[in-house]
């Protein structure tokens, strides 16, 4: 589905520094304005001035991909785009909120299709999806309602005819999913109900569409200790099946408080067509993923197969040091919950890089932190010792390290050194010791390629 929205608010304020105007001398309906020169959106821009003149005012999703007051989507795949505007009624009443679709012709103009209509004090966030009849059909409309802070319900929209139809009811939920764990290009809804502040049992409902219905086919329990969702993301199991990865904060139940170190990530996936949170423990209630939380789940090796990472502490070069160092082991898990290690990670949160290690070398490595600061010169490095055998001493391997600061690119790749990455803020290089090459284990090119950033995950759940 292709999304373009509508750079309103830019290109008025651009117009308005062109022609010398006070930007304070226009009320807040002159920055959603269509752009004037677009003769295809003359007819839009006049239902939009009769929707404000009648009393509405624009509104933005609070979230997701259409923040806009007014953007544009072809929802029939015709290659002609409907607009699609949000409003709400200041005039209050019983639905004051309003989703407007307007249907364009092959002249480029346009008039009004439908408006959806819901209560509560904002759009939460509006998703196209399909819901109903597979690729080639018109997409659907799911819409989160916001009631209050707290309070949200879902519902999920056909446009049929010129009349936008309900498939679902308003859902009240934590949190919810778009997913397609069927396979079979049709989406269908996981929502996401409880936490540890309420009393509505912690459960994952799982939504598909039948007779032009969103209806309720499966249900599984959320772990009971799971506190609050953190984070949701759709990824593949190392079968090859879809799956729902859904992780937030653990709550110590012996103290019943909610800790802020260690997570769970429940797992759902269709198992024989039976909706299953596939890694539950039915005798604990909770799923076998605790883990001390360092960073989120993800496809950490690139192989289209999602992980889920467990800390384990390394070796301390020097025995009087407290600095701590962490390996992460990324695991995959099948249909029958079971995990197979994929990936072994050092991971430095701190410094924002993460080194895939092999995995027998875990055992052998012990680490070190070297710092030095002069004036705004900032080098932050870690070293990494190998011991070949009980019999023998640790040896130094090699050495990673950041610059910021003055001359950084220069100090990066001083004494011996080598770039492995540059960013905005940091240089950062190694350093192989002549025993690397002495016991065959790594070279220049072996040691960058693993070698990674740690990178901001912007992504909406």
């Amino acid at each position: 589905m292709r999304r373009t929205a509508l750079l309103l608010t830019s290109l008025t304020l651009a117009l308005a520094l062109l022609t010398g105007c006070s930007i304070s001398a226009n009320s807040p309906e002159d920055y959603y304005r269509l752009p004037q020169a677009s003769e295809e959106h003359e007819s839009l821009e006049t239902y939009l001035q009769e929707a404000l003149n009648s009393g509405y005012e624009y509104v933005s999703p609070l979230k997701g991909t259409n923040t806009q007051p007014v953007s544009v989507v072809d929802l029939d795949g015709d290659g002609l785009d409907e607009a699609v505007a949000f409003f709400r009624d200041t005039d209050g009443g019983e639905n004051p909120l309003k989703i407007c679709l307007y249907q364009q012709n092959e002249d480029g103009e346009f008039s009004l299709l439908t408006a959806i209509e819901g209560q509560g004090n904002a759009i939460n966030s509006v998703t196209f999806c399909q819901l109903d009849g597979g690729e080639d059909s018109v997409e659907e409309v799911l819409v989160s309602w916001q009631i209050s802070s707290s309070v949200y319900t879902l519902s999920a929209y056909s446009v049929e005819e010129g009349a936008a139809v309900q498939m679902m009811d308003f859902t009240s939920y934590s949190r919810f999913s778009v997913v397609d764990l069927d396979a079979d290009g049709t989406s269908e809804l996981v929502v996401l109900l409880g936490s540890a502040t309420d009393t509505t049992e912690k459960q994952a409902q799982y939504y598909a569409c039948q007779d032009q219905r969103m209806a309720l086919v499966g249900t599984a329990p959320l772990s009971q200790s799971l506190s609050s969702i953190d984070h949701v993301r759709t990824g593949v199991l190392s079968g090859g099946e879809a799956a729902l990865f859904v992780s937030g904060y653990v709550t110590d139940s012996a103290a019943d408080e909610i800790s802020n170190s260690d997570q769970i990530t429940d797992i759902f996936a269709l198992v024989d067509g039976v909706f299953t949170s596939v890694a539950l423990d039915s005798r604990s209630g909770d799923s076998s993923t605790v883990h001390y939380y360092l960073t989120n789940d993800q496809d950490i090796d690139g192989d289209g197969i999602w992980e889920i990472p467990f800390p384990a502490v390394m070796a301390n070069f020097d025995p009087e040091s407290t600095d701590t160092f962490n390996a992460l082991l990324w695991n995959q898990y099948d249909l029958t919950g079971a995990a197979t290690l994929s990936t072994v990670t050092y991971y430095n949160g701190t410094d924002g890089w993460y080194l895939v290690l092999p995995e027998d070398w875990l055992p052998r490595l012990s680490l070190a932190r070297s710092d030095t600061t002069s004036g705004n010169a900032v080098e932050r490095g870690i070293l990494f010792y190998y011991q070949a055998s009980s019999e023998e001493d640790a040896f130094p391997l090699f050495a990673i390290y950041k610059n910021t600061g003055t001359n950084r690119s220069e100090r990066a790749v001083a004494d011996s050194r080598f770039s492995l990455e540059e960013d905005s803020t940091a240089t950062y290089s190694a350093r192989l010791y002549d025993s690397a090459a002495e016991y065959g284990l790594l070279d220049v090119a072996t040691l960058r390629s693993m070698f990674c950033l740690i990178e901001t995950d912007w992504s909406e759940d």
